[in-house]
């Protein structure tokens, strides 16, 4: 179910998007994808805010999971770049991120 703009029959602008598996985004969208700023809850209650390309988490977000969060760069819909993990209950760790890993930490 999608509420929002359209603009010759595809997602323009401001839009809110809900799956039937429960899914949602409210945010931008150009040209049917999610692009620009938004939101998106997923399925296992993680969340992610920030920067969108072609449907894809492209730029800077924060990352919301039952463990922690993760604030930083995100490319390709990968914690790609430079980011820090926020683990509930204290810690952190800061460093370059590839594909959701972290590579090497800043000390």
């Amino acid at each position: 179910h999608y509420e929002g703009r359209f603009n010759q029959g595809r997602r323009e602008g401001w839009g809110f998007q809900r799956w039937l598996d429960g899914r949602y985004y409210h945010g931008e969208w150009k040209n049917d994808n999610r692009e620009g700023k938004g939101e998106m809850k997923y399925t296992d209650s993680s969340t992610y805010r920030g920067d969108w390309r072609e449907n894809k988490r492209e730029g800077k977000g924060v990352g919301e999971y039952w463990d922690g969060v993760y604030e930083g760069d995100w490319r390709n819909d990968y914690q790609q770049g430079i980011g820090t993990y926020y683990i509930n209950g204290g810690g952190e760790l800061t460093g370059l991120w590839i594909e959701n890993r972290l590579m090497e930490e800043d000390r």
